[in-house]
């Protein structure tokens, strides 16, 4: 039997190559990706050679596998560092923790456009000018026995992931990758005061209404790469009929 790596790939690729059985395919991708455990990619001497750079990055970034329909990674957080919060335009993901704790933190998006206000111009480099409102969906700690978390491009597209009582490690599938020449840039956010309070109402669910400005990319966040470790990816062997 092949690798179960191996299998995660090729399951990604019937996933989101093709739309016929897109649900069922995507539980099957769930469910491996859900067994996949540190050991299977030969995670343990990746995290060492990382951790142990006495002045290394504050994340380490390993490459298993991209194409123009996803894009498959692992990413190690140091301990008291963190995934800035940051956005995935129309992209559907996956998390699976395989080492130590996350903490995510989440937001869905209420607008299509920014606030009610907002009259869509832009910076240049695209960075908006106005805030977007979005409802603060939750919050939550994830460990290596955990399943996997999702995104989808309407339910949970903002998020940071927090390393939590020392450093963690993920693995993330995001369909379709990021690609800045099909609009679909890595943007990052941080929440702001409810700048239009009048738009509010006296509904209870007011309370997780807020908005999230674009910033720069954090000079503070940044990845070292990461040699991937684990059973090799044949693309030969990629038959997504069988």
């Amino acid at each position: 039997m092949s690798a179960l790596i191996h299998r995660i790939v090729k399951q990604a690729y019937k996933t989101f190559s093709r739309s016929d059985s897109y649900t069922a395919n995507y539980h099957k991708l769930s469910t491996l990706l859900t067994g996949l455990r540190a050991k299977d990619i030969a995670l343990e001497e990746a995290l060492d050679a990382f951790l142990l750079r006495p002045h290394g990055a504050p994340a380490g970034y390993i490459a298993i596998h991209e194409c123009q329909y996803f894009n498959l990674c692992v990413f190690i957080v140091r301990e008291k560092c963190s995934v800035p919060l940051h956005d995935h335009p129309e992209m559907t993901g996956l998390i699976k923790v395989l080492y130590g704790k996350a903490k995510i933190t989440s937001y869905d998006r209420l607008d299509s456009g920014g606030c009610a206000r907002t009259s869509l111009m832009k910076l240049k480099f695209q960075r908006r000018i106005e805030p977007i409102k979005c409802i603060h969906s939750g919050q939550y700690i994830i460990k290596d026995d955990d399943e996997v978390q999702t995104l989808q491009s309407d339910q949970d597209n903002y998020h940071s992931i927090e390393a939590v009582s020392g450093p963690t490690a993920f693995i993330d599938i995001l369909a379709p990758p990021y690609n800045a020449s099909q609009n679909r840039n890595c943007h990052y956010y941080i929440p702001v005061e409810n700048v239009y309070p009048e738009e509010h109402s006296t509904d209870t669910e007011d309370d997780k209404i807020c908005y999230l400005q674009e910033i720069s990319p954090p000079r503070t966040f940044y990845c070292d790469p990461v040699a991937y470790r684990g059973p090799q990816i044949d693309i030969r062997d990629l038959n997504v009929d069988e």
